[in-house]
């Protein structure tokens, strides 16, 4: 069952990050954590990641590029930011953390 909450955010999470809507060619594989969300999309080399709540608490995201080297993006802002980041390598794996608090299981991308 989805959750509508966790719909609107992704569709929020991908209008923010300027992606298109997902196509046969291009698909986006999101994961959340509480109210925080991070998805990637564009062929695996674009990373977006979300902080849906005001609760002092940012956000950030998490990455293996090429199975081997992980990368840690930048923070949120606080409650409803979103940021996102390319990279040339393409992404495996992924996850959202709240800082503070913990990250989601790692998801394949």
């Amino acid at each position: 069952m989805i959750n509508i909450t966790y719909l609107v955010a992704v569709v929020t999470l991908a209008a923010t990050a300027g992606v298109a809507a997902p196509s046969p060619a291009v698909h986006t594989t999101c994961v959340s954590y509480d109210a925080n969300v991070a998805c990637v999309a564009m062929n695996h080399h674009m990373i977006s990641w979300c902080d849906h709540a005001s609760d002092g608490h940012r956000v950030f995201a998490q990455y293996y590029a090429d199975e081997s080297t992980l990368v840690t993006t930048g923070v949120t802002a606080n409650g409803s930011r979103c940021r996102h980041q390319s990279d040339v390598r393409k992404i495996v794996k992924f996850r959202v953390c709240e800082i503070g608090s913990a990250c989601s299981a790692w998801r394949r991308a």
